[in-house]
């Protein structure tokens, strides 16, 4: 357990040894063996589709689908982290030491004026009212422990998600047998239920701490049994355990409708005079409804941190939607066909309108693009859209609570002391620090920050717009060597503006303590002078941003070879080579570059990626070898020097797959493959090179191979 006063400053900290003494910090917690790299997961889908065909004109067609879903999800134990309590320093479960410890550490507190009784943070109760700190007195700490007797944390989800779409389809018959109809309802819904256990009852642990004799709590509760903080493993008997647990419910629903009508066919009297076909046009219109709550119980709802200890913060209910009506209209104008250096030149072109009953302006989307086709087998593409995406409904509903982010350090921290100048310390002390706290109080533990996040509801974000040019071509050759030949190459460039998003904490505390932005150091909440304590965070509502930009080369090729009485190999692939990925979330942010780099901003992102697989197949057999290739990455220069030396590069990562296949008949096939046949090592980062949602167990679990050499063995019967 690490002890620390409430904004005591320096002198006032330490950590809890084995036979209770209390000293200097000595040890810390490896967290990371007990996460899961791949969750358990149980799934039972049931689908059904059928169509009846009333007239050459007119059928009905339909479909529903069910999915029901049970994840078990597990993380390192819980803790009572940066929580706060009210300590009686008379509580017998303290051992003699580490009282007179805590005594003496308020006693300098006091004297360096940073103990107070009354106002709007106060840090001590002076019970015996004789104006020093001793054994009758209650001290307002931080007791960080984790809770390794409580276990794992665990959470268990258990999904049923239904769909059902109902339709009628044809042509216009003799009026205009050309065009045809869909019409379509469709609703769905999905209902989630998730247990969580193994966290700690905040409330429960500062009633089990509040005790004179060791046996029994001052409120009066008889189940409330208390417990000991004051050691190492094991101070936590089953007992104190089973009170100091915290089970926590909640549900999650979502609901969507959608109705479209849509029609397409030739439009003859609009025709190129050097084209062969008239204009296609496909006009409809759709209207979109979807509804989403999420109702946590009571544990969860317990603010600021809530009853569960590790969970990142309290939860409050969200209830929301919004409708959209649509009208769209696409199209392909054939220009020339059949002409010299042009087979065929058609103009693309597309069209939406969309009214958003949460957007105060109707939003509007395009795209305008060319194809030629010099020859039968080269084809030129280019293309221009413009596209919105509106704020869902977490977005614009979700409540205000405290949620986890992370960051590099406080800079006014002691982790940053002897680089604190008089600059920076007048502005550590604008986001309510006094001049005795700069320097000396702790700094943000594993990388993380407190965030207060949410919807705003008297400023909600407005729609993001994406403009998007893409160029390339294929082509096709005729081969007697090669069956199949072909290769495409697209460049693209994709630009959002106003992107929605929140800002992060390193952001925010950059703004504040670099840029001296007022604007931005109003955001920055401290308690004590802390950003680690239970209420403390940095302000980040969901919000439009300034821009994020991805450029790149994508290739993609395919091409086959006989080996004659040997069967045939059959190559195919894709490349994806990025030039620009990047984002900036205002003007005074930094530009976040993630092109090869990765970072608590950035996700691992190689600038060079590929996939490619070689086939050999003959009769009824079939073997592939699939290489998946990912480049190297390293830390994002601006964070180079708060990680670990050995933690700022991965080199590039190759995987190889091998499975094969055996059809025995039409009805049976008998398969096996080898995942990572190589059995390669997940490369090593530690926790604090990037961000929480993404960096778990030392390494990136979503992007690399965590599990080594994995052996399937599958069995299809079709009747």
């Amino acid at each position: 357990t690490r002890f620390a006063i409430v904004g005591g400053g320096a002198g006032t900290s330490g950590q809890f040894r084995e036979d209770g003494t209390l000293g200097s910090e000595c040890s810390r917690f490896n967290f990371n063996p007990y996460n899961f790299y791949q969750t358990p997961q149980k799934r039972y889908n049931f689908f059904a589709s059928g169509d009846l065909e009333l007239s050459d004109n007119a059928s009905v067609y339909g479909s529903v689908n069910y999915t029901n879903t049970t994840v078990d999800a597990q993380v390192a134990p819980s803790g009572t982290f940066g929580s706060t309590f009210n300590l009686p320093l008379r509580n017998p479960l303290i051992g003699e030491q580490a009282r007179q410890f805590m005594i003496d550490a308020g006693n300098t507190a006091l004297s360096n004026g940073l103990l107070k009784t009354t106002g709007a943070a106060p840090n001590w109760e002076d019970v015996n009212a004789n104006g020093l700190v001793d054994e009758q007195d209650y001290l307002l700490v931080q007791l960080r422990r984790r809770t390794v007797e409580l276990g794992a944390r665990s959470e268990r989800f258990d999904s049923g998600l239904w769909q059902m779409n109902f339709g009628l389809e044809g042509n216009f018959g003799k009026l205009l047998p050309e065009w045809e109809y869909d019409v379509s309802v469709q609703y769905g819904e999905s209902n989630r239920t998730g247990i969580r256990d193994g966290y700690t009852n905040l409330t429960n642990i500062q009633n089990a701490l509040d005790t004179f004799d060791g046996v029994t709590c001052n409120n009066g509760d008889s189940t409330c049994v208390p417990i000991n903080l004051f050691g190492g493993f094991g101070t936590i008997t089953p007992e104190m355990a089973g009170y100091a647990r915290a089970i926590a419910i909640y549900t999650e629903e979502y609901e969507q409708t959608v109705f479209s009508a849509i029609t397409d066919g030739p439009v003859n009297f609009i025709q190129s005079r050097l084209a062969d076909g008239p204009l296609l046009l496909s006009v409809g219109i759709e209207h979109r409804d979807e509804s989403a709550s999420f109702n946590p119980d009571e544990c969860l709802k317990l603010a600021p941190a809530s009853c569960q200890g590790g969970a990142g913060g309290n939860q409050l209910p969200i209830s929301g939607g919004y409708m959209v009506d649509e009208f769209f209209v696409e199209g392909l104008l054939p220009l020339v066909s059949n002409k010299a250096f042009a087979e065929s030149l058609a103009l693309e072109f597309g069209y939406r309108s969309s009214d958003y009953d949460v957007v105060a302006d109707r939003a509007h989307t395009w795209k305008l693009g060319l194809n030629w086709t010099p020859s039968s087998s080269l084809m030129f593409r280019i293309m221009q859209q413009e596209a919105i995406r509106a704020p869902n409904v977490g977005e614009l509903a979700s409540p205000v609570v405290t949620s986890l982010g992370n960051s590099t350090g406080d800079p006014c921290s002691i982790g940053n002391a002897g680089n604190i100048s008089a600059e920076l310390q007048a502005l550590c002390i604008s986001t309510g620090m006094v001049a005795a706290q700069v320097g000396s109080v702790q700094d943000v533990i594993s990388g993380q920050v407190s965030l207060i996040s949410g919807s705003d509801q008297t400023n909600p974000p407005d729609v993001e717009t994406a403009e998007t040019f893409t160029a390339g071509f294929v082509w096709t050759p005729e081969s007697t060597l090669f069956s199949n030949p072909s290769l495409s190459i697209d460049y693209y460039d994709i630009e959002i503006e106003d992107t929605i998003g929140e800002f992060s904490a390193q952001e925010i505390l950059d703004a504040c303590y670099v840029a001296g932005l007022v604007s931005e150091c109003a955001k920055i909440k401290r308690i004590g002078g802390d950003l680690t304590i239970s209420g403390a965070g940095l302000e980040s509502f969901t919000t439009n941003l300034k821009s994020a930009r991805s450029e790149g080369i994508e290739a993609s090729f395919n091409f086959g070879v006989s080996l004659g009485d040997m069967g045939d190999l059959n190559f195919n692939g894709m490349v994806n080579y990025y030039l620009t990925a990047e984002s900036q979330s205002s003007e005074f942010s930094r530009v976040i570059d993630c092109n090869g780099n990765y970072s608590t901003s950035c996700d691992p992102l190689a600038k060079t990626r590929w996939v490619q697989r070689t086939t050999w197949s003959k009769d009824a057999y079939s073997v592939s070898l699939l290489w998946r290739h990912i480049g190297k990455t390293s830390i994002e220069p601006v964070e180079r020097d708060s990680v670990f030396e050995a933690f700022r590069s991965i080199d590039s990562q190759n995987y190889f797959d091998l499975f094969g296949s055996y059809t025995l008949n039409d009805t049976y096939t008998f398969s096996a493959s080898v995942d990572n046949v190589f059995d390669e090592e997940p490369p090593v980062v530690g926790n604090e090179a990037g961000d929480t949602s993404s960096n778990s167990g030392n390494t990136f679990p979503s992007l690399y191979d965590t599990l080594g050499r994995v052996y399937r063995f599958g069995f299809t019967a079709k009747f």
